[in-house]
């Protein structure tokens, strides 16, 4: 059970926390969108290190947001590490 000031000050934190995980969200949206524009400005089905070349990322930054974007269904993967944009991700991406 927590005490009165250890409650008092969860209650104090929680608008810095929702804040940070504000940025964070967005900060990955913002990130997630970028990846989709450059799938489609490029041919289909580049490699993760070429989009991570392109993106100036990590591949296993590329890696974990295109997981991301499978999950949404906005990317389909191809053959063993090629991934192409699906219809919706088309849309989202405009």
């Amino acid at each position: 059970m927590m005490t009165q000031d250890e409650l008092l000050r969860t209650i104090q934190e929680y608008p810095e926390l929702l804040t940070k995980l504000s940025n964070h969200i967005k900060q990955r949206n913002e990130q997630r969108n970028e990846l989709l524009r450059v799938m489609q400005r490029q041919r289909p089905g580049l490699s993760l290190a070429k989009l991570a070349k392109h993106l100036g990322w990590s591949k296993i930054k590329v890696w974990r947001t295109m997981k991301t974007l499978v999950k949404a269904r906005l990317v389909t993967r191809r053959q063993s590490v090629r991934y192409i944009l699906s219809e919706t991700g088309e849309k989202e991406a405009l």
